[in-house]
Formats: C-alpha cells, structure tokens, sequence
C-alpha cells in the first residue's frame, strides 16, 4: 500500500521520555464505484397500431424489475412519445431538465411481424469510475469514458426479448451490478447489428476494469478503436487499465491519444491528472484539473483530483478548499475521507476524525476510512478507540498489514507489549519489506527489556530503509541500554548525518557527549 511516510516518532514520545530514566546517567531514549443514481425516463414508443403500446409496456416493467424494488420513484414514464425526427437532441434535452441517469425512447416502422423497432437508450448519467490512490492513501476517481447512447435495430420477429435484454444490461451496469450485467452484454452482441455492437463493447470492456483490471483487459478495447465515435473513449480506458497496473509512461500515451481524438471530453483530463501525479508531477496534474474545471466547474472529481495535488505539493489549506468544494456538489465519500486526511496533516484531528466518520457512512466497507480515523484517535491519546478502529478495520480485511502495524503502536502506547509484538509480528508476515512495522517491534522489545531482539528488529529496519534517523537512534539507545556504549558512537553519528529533524538531532547531539565523557 502506497501511504505517506511520515514520522511516527511523536506518538512513541512517552517511550522516548521513558527510556531517558531507564538510561539515568544515560538520560534519553513514529475498486470502485457504482455510477451515482438518478431517474430513468422512458418515452412511449412512438409508432402507429397496438404493436408499440404493448411494446412501451413490456419495457415499462422491464424497467421496474431492473431497479431497485426500494426506488418506486426511479422509473418516470413519458406521455408522449420521442420520433425519428425529434431524436436525440429532444431525448438528451428532456433528461438534462430531469436530471435522468437513462432515457428509453424508440419507434416502430410499419406493423406486424416485418415491423421494425429502433430503440435508444440515453446514457445521460456521470461516468463510472475505479478508485486510484496516487500519493498516499488520497484517493481520487479514475473515470471510464463512457457511450453517450445505446442503439438496438432489429425487426420484431426476430427476438422478442432483446429490447428487454438491452434494458436489463445498461440499467445493471449503471447501478453497478456489474456480474450481473456482463452476461447480458455477452447475449447481446450475438444478435445487435455490426453497427451497433461497440457500444456494447465498451461497456463491457469498462466492466473489466471495474471488476478485475489486467493487462489482458487491453484486448477488450481493440474492436472498438476502430469505431470513429468512440475511439478516444478506448483510449482512455487503456489508459486507467495501464495507470492500475502501474505504467504510468503507457497510460500517459494513451489519455494524449484520447485527447487528441476529442479534445473536449474530460475523463482522459481527469486521468492524465492521476497519472502525473502518481508520476509526482503535482504542478502539471493540477494543470490538468484546472482545464477540465475552466469547462465544467462542477466537475466533483476533478475537483477531488485537484485537491489531492495541491495535499502532495504539501499546500493542505488548498487542498482542503477544492474537497470541501467537491462534497457541496453532493455526498461524497471520497471527498470527506481526503479532506480528513488534509485536516489530520494540519493536525485538527477532532475535525477529521468527522470526515472519517461521515465518509464511513457512506462507505461502512472500506478499511483505510477506520485505519485513518484510529491515526487520529491514536494521537488525540484515544487509544481505546483506535484499537477498536483498528481491529474493525481488520475484521473488514484480515490480510491488511497496516491495520496492524497501527493497532500495534496504540497497544504499545497502553503499555501492552506482548500484544504488540504479536501485531507487528502479523504486519511483517504480510509485508516482509515494512520498515516501520520492524521499527515499531524494535520499540516493543526495547521497551520489554529484549535488547538482542530490538537490535535485530532495527537492524532489518535499517536494511530496509537506510536513511530513517529514528531507527539509528533506537538501536544506539539500545546498545546504550546493554552496556555497550562505545558501539552506540556510529548510530548516533548516523542520526546527525541523515536527519533533519532538530529535535532528533539535539537528542543524538546529547547522547554522543554523555557517550564521550565517559571513562
């Protein structure tokens, strides 16, 4: 897990402070989310005789079935029907001044079993979209270029269930049933006209990336590059599939191709921002976002986006700004929980663990929500409620390293350090390559008198990362703590070299006089 590193020393303070009377002479001792929900309209389906009365009625309660039996209020039924020649620009109209997530219109032409029916889903809903987490734990939403419609020809004799089956797949995949949806688009293309099968491709390919996002799922795009309309779409799918798997370089070529097929379309903005700034190309990605909202100042995900950036640039006044922006345009799970965590880097810690909690309401599920709200609780010196947070977190994930190494530190501030070791010990298990969770042990040892064990839980530490002063300084109070003072020399030596903490530095500064008074 990518998070931000940052010193843990602070809440070990009382340990420091601690060890400074056990020296005495010695004195001293850190995938996604469903598309937002909005009414469907559907118009009746214009055309002269029963045919199209019966077939208005037939996707009527295709309609109810397909939506949630606790939204009666989600399905609006139109009295008058859209024609060939209104199209979509009157269909698309009557859904912005509705606010709908779907349009269903169509027609008939001629009667009986030669008649033949064009059916049109408008997809007039925001776009579906992976959740990315490029600095830290922020998180932001990589977003799918979609289809803006849906189209069925067929004449009437020849499937009777497929208006209803298009019904049932495009209204599944944008309330998020995606396993339920992508067997439907399957049936589908076996009887949709060639010229109306990518669309249908599409979708299904940004099911893949909503479900199991892989290298293979670069193939589903293939097809449907070769579609005028929705080329830059693929694109930009290839791209979030390439920024998920971690080639940023390839993901970044595929948004400029997307970019440069249709210029005003703002997913492949919104996701070059996302990998720029996975890149550590804040400035840049946050250019990117300021394009999209020049364009659209309501856009809640590029404003999210942006946020992120100025929080990496360290700007967290900033950064807190466009997320507080982002939730007035709605509930936003993702907006409180990144604003939390602005609000902990600023240290209002009553403040974020609010947005933590509002964000878990929305999202009860996710993990990182509880672990970042047990950060703050830990540090406000709850650490009943941390541990509780904490040990949630791990019920939702058990295999979440970081939930342990954290539940770890809140047990070791109480003074429980057997448990302790027992939750570093499982971080390590699931991370062999977690620093911190090595120096949070080293801690617990020390702290039980286990001397040779601390040493050799820094000592991994200081492999892992040779740079952290913390560790240098731990295992020379260590050796200090053993008799070994002399040996404690290089450590300290080494805290002054890399730190640039002054606190850290005066205590190492310290050590090495006491060290070289002695006889």
């Amino acid at each position: 897990m990518n998070r931000v590193r940052g010193s843990r020393i602070a809440r070990y303070l009382p340990f420091v402070l601690l060890l400074a009377a056990l020296v005495a002479g010695l004195r001293y001792f850190d995938v996604l989310g469903p598309g937002r929900r909005g009414a469907i309209l559907l118009a009746p389906v214009a055309g002269a005789g029963p045919q199209a009365a019966v077939l208005t009625e037939k996707l009527a309660r295709a309609l109810t079935d397909a939506r949630d039996r606790r939204e009666p209020a989600a399905l609006r039924r139109l009295r008058t029907s859209i024609t060939e020649e209104e199209g979509s620009r009157a269909a698309r109209s009557l859904g912005d001044r509705q606010r709908a997530t779907l349009v269903v219109w169509g027609y008939l032409k001629s009667t009986g079993p030669d008649a033949v029916l064009t059916l049109t889903i408008e997809n007039m809903g925001p776009p579906r979209f992976v959740i990315l987490r490029p600095f830290g734990d922020y998180a932001v939403e990589g977003a799918l270029a979609e289809p803006d419609q849906f189209v069925l020809r067929q004449q009437m004799g020849s499937n009777v269930d497929a208006p209803v089956l298009l019904v049932n797949a495009v209204v599944g995949y944008r309330d998020g049933r995606d396993t339920a949806a992508d067997p439907l688009f399957a049936d589908l293309l076996n009887v949709v006209q060639p010229g109306d099968r990518a669309a249908l491709l599409l979708s299904r390919a940004n099911l893949a990336v909503l479900t199991a996002p892989s290298g293979e799922v670069l193939k589903s795009y293939d097809e449907i590059l070769q579609d005028a309309s929705l080329g830059a779409a693929a694109h930009n799918g290839r791209g979030l599939v390439y920024a998920i798997i971690g080639d940023q370089e390839k993901a970044l070529a595929e948004y400029e191709t997307a970019i440069g097929l249709s210029p005003r379309d703002e997913a492949p903005y919104r996701n070059r921002g996302i990998s720029r700034t996975f890149r550590g190309d804040y400035r840049q990605a946050i250019s990117d976002y300021d394009r999209v909202l020049e364009r659209s100042p309501r856009s809640a995900g590029a404003l999210l986006g942006r946020g992120v950036g100025w929080a990496a640039l360290g700007e967290h006044k900033r950064a807190l700004e466009d997320f507080s922006r982002a939730i007035a345009m709605g509930p936003n799970p993702l907006a409180y929980f990144d604003r939390g965590l602005s609000r902990a880097a600023l240290g209002t810690h009553r403040e974020a663990i609010e947005d933590f909690s509002r964000a878990l309401e929305m999202r009860p599920a996710d993990p990182l929500i509880l672990v970042n709200r047990g950060r703050s609780r830990s540090i406000l010196k709850d650490q009943t409620g941390a541990i509780a947070d904490f040990t949630a977190a791990l019920e939702r994930d058990p295999k979440m390293a970081v939930a342990y190494y954290e539940r770890g530190i809140a047990r070791t501030i109480l003074g429980r350090h057997e448990q302790a070791v027992e939750d570093f010990s499982a971080a390590i298990t699931l991370n062999p390559r977690y620093g911190d969770a090595y120096k949070g042990r080293g801690i617990s040892q020390l702290l039980r008198r286990e001397y040779a064990r601390a040493l050799e839980d820094f000592e991994h530490a200081i492999a892992i990362d040779p740079k952290d002063a913390e560790v240098y300084y731990q295992h020379g109070i260590t050796l200090r703590l053993r008799g070994e003072p002399r040996k404690a020399i290089p450590d300290m030596e080494k805290v002054l070299e890399v730190s640039r903490d002054p606190s850290l530095r005066k205590q190492a500064e310290e050590q090495l006089r006491q060290i070289r008074a002695e006889p």
